[in-house]
């Protein structure tokens, strides 16, 4: 709500705080400003900051206090933007350079930039189209760098986990990425489940894609013998593993609730140990594992 002022220290009518509460009542409490970090309208109200100044409008902030123009996609956008710049420029050298390759684990790059690549133009419309939704969210509301490393990090523990579990496997795509965004919403929600808006449909639209996707690899599976494309199914699972226990060690929670700091520290430190123990099989596996045999056909 946009609220002008006479001048310096000039005094609001009883009248127009009134209605100020009666449309927002938790607006201007110092519990909604410690939680939710909105400045609500009492500071700028006393502060009187000269003729036709106003208080930012609640929908021109985000959550935490940032500017909406802040919380952009950025990260989102760019590395799609790098996705499809690679498919569509990038030739068989950069190819070639980029894909998870087992007989290769030593080049550790490619336990990433496999992420780059995808197998044909439905593959990158469907990953673009989906990661976009999901991490457009997530930006908003835990910042650039904390879904960033959500997203690198079910890439990274989609090629480890192949390594594992299919190691004779070569990979391309950004799907692990893709899973630990979907999977880490659900992160979000158990972190933030009484200030998080929207939470019942956004539960409700992470288990429908995720049965959706399990349904297509199951049917793809068991008629085409998971051939034709091959689906790497150790990747999405361990994309979507690693998605939830991230979030749960890097997203922001309800901190300013004591009543839940006791159950979120526990949640934290169990997905922390989890996920150091996950990556510590999965190096010693490639330090022990012999080369994966070439592929005949």
């Amino acid at each position: 709500m946009a609220v002008a002022t006479a001048g310096v220290g000039a005094r609001v009518p009883d009248v127009l705080v009134g209605l100020i509460a009666r449309r927002d009542p938790e607006a201007a409490t110092p519990e909604h400003q410690r939680l939710t970090g909105d400045v609500g309208v009492g500071p700028w109200l006393a502060a009187g900051a000269g003729a036709g100044a106003r208080a930012p409008l609640a929908d021109e902030r985000t959550p935490s206090g940032r500017s909406w123009l802040a919380r952009l996609p950025y990260f989102i956008v760019i590395v799609s933007a790098l996705e499809v710049c690679v498919f569509l420029w990038g030739g068989a050298r950069t190819q070639m350079a980029l894909l998870y390759n087992p007989h290769r684990r030593l080049e550790l790059w490619r336990f990433f930039s496999y992420m780059l690549l995808h197998a044909d133009p439905l593959h990158l419309a469907l990953n673009v189209a989906i990661q976009l939704v999901l991490a457009t969210p997530l930006e908003y509301e835990q910042g650039h760098l904390r879904t960033g490393l959500v997203y690198l990090g079910g890439g990274i523990a989609g090629s480890l986990g192949t390594s594992m579990m299919e190691p004779e496997l070569y990979i391309v795509g950004a799907s692990a990425g893709v899973y630990a965004l979907l999977i880490s919403q659900l992160s979000n929600i158990l972190l933030n489940f009484g200030t998080i808006r929207y939470k019942v449909y956004r539960t409700v639209a992470v288990v429908v894609l995720a049965l959706t996707d399990i349904a297509f690899s199951l049917h793809h599976h068991y008629t085409f013998g998971n051939e034709c494309p091959r689906v790497g199914l150790a990747a999405h699972c361990s994309g979507a593993v690693a998605g939830f226990l991230l979030g749960l060690v890097l997203f922001r929670g309800e901190a300013a609730k004591p009543e839940n700091a006791a159950w979120m520290r526990a949640c934290r430190w169990a997905a922390a140990a989890l996920l150091s123990a996950g990556l510590t099989a999965a190096v010693v596996c490639n330090m022990l594992l012999p080369p994966a045999p070439p592929r005949t056909t």
